[in-house]
């Protein structure tokens, strides 16, 4: 089993975040629509939403009005998924092992998973798309390069990753979030993507990675995108990831995977 879940006090210290109050511009919501809304760029490209997975409990899923780590970066909103409680994000950062467990059984060696599909018609134009997105999570520094692993994953057509090999290992050959050829943005980052507690500044996060876009190639018509968040190995120490400008369009070159925005 996991870590020994120890909620730490409150400490008064140098370098910790001041206490941001809950506001309703960070908004709980169990419709994978409006979430999606939130995170489509054109409302026209937008067909249809759905949960693929979703824990039965907890607040895994919020849309955001609130201005934040250089967020939202098309529109008003945007979109936040959890394996903890979305709409924590903006408190302060008190405990060194937020954990929040919404009750999600394992799922391909993970728990708390969330899988948003969102389904869009590329325009005829369509050669890439594109989505911004930052990466935020609990895990750091206890658990970097360890088997509890929290991973965002971005996917088009079709969902096949598994994390259920164990050992921190994340199997994802259609991830186009990657970082090169086979390198997830994950708690075990490295380098420009690593996770860092500089970078989750102002959110209630130990650590996040920069603003980052993911991109690969498409054809115009259409086509589903998978989003996945999710705590591998148990339900402690919560990761989120904000999404916005997921959008199809005639960039050239489209290169696939992530890069800094």
């Amino acid at each position: 089993m996991k870590k020994t879940s120890t909620i730490a006090s409150a400490v008064a210290c140098a370098g910790l975040m001041a206490a941001t109050p809950a506001t309703a511009a960070v908004n709980s919501t169990r419709s994978a629509t409006k979430v999606a809304r939130a995170i489509v760029k054109d409302s026209s490209q937008m067909r249809s939403a759905r949960w693929i997975k979703r824990p039965p409990s907890g607040r895994p899923a919020a849309v955001s009005s609130s201005r934040m780590i250089g967020f939202p970066r098309a529109g008003s909103t945007f979109g936040i998924l959890s394996s903890g409680d979305a709409t924590k994000i903006r408190s302060a950062n008190s405990a060194e092992d937020l954990s929040h467990n919404n009750n999600g059984l394992p799922y391909r060696g993970t728990r708390d998973t969330v899988i948003l599909r969102i389904d869009i018609t590329a325009p005829s134009n369509a050669r890439c798309l594109s989505l911004n997105f930052r990466f935020l999570s609990d895990e750091y520094p206890e658990f970097i390069d360890s088997e509890f692993n929290d991973a965002f994953i971005a996917e088009l057509d079709r969902s096949n990753w598994n994390a259920a090999t164990g050992g921190g290992m994340i199997r994802a050959p259609r991830n186009f979030a990657k970082v090169g050829a086979d390198r997830n943005v994950s708690v075990n980052g490295a380098g420009n993507f690593a996770v860092t507690p500089r970078r989750a500044s102002g959110t209630t996060y130990d650590a996040a990675t920069r603003r980052l876009r993911a991109s690969t190639p498409i054809t115009p018509g259409r086509h589903s995108v998978f989003l996945t968040i999710f705590d591998q190995g148990d339900h402690q120490y919560d990761s989120t990831v904000v999404l916005d400008r997921l959008v199809a369009g005639p960039r050239t070159p489209c290169v696939s995977g992530a890069s800094i925005n």
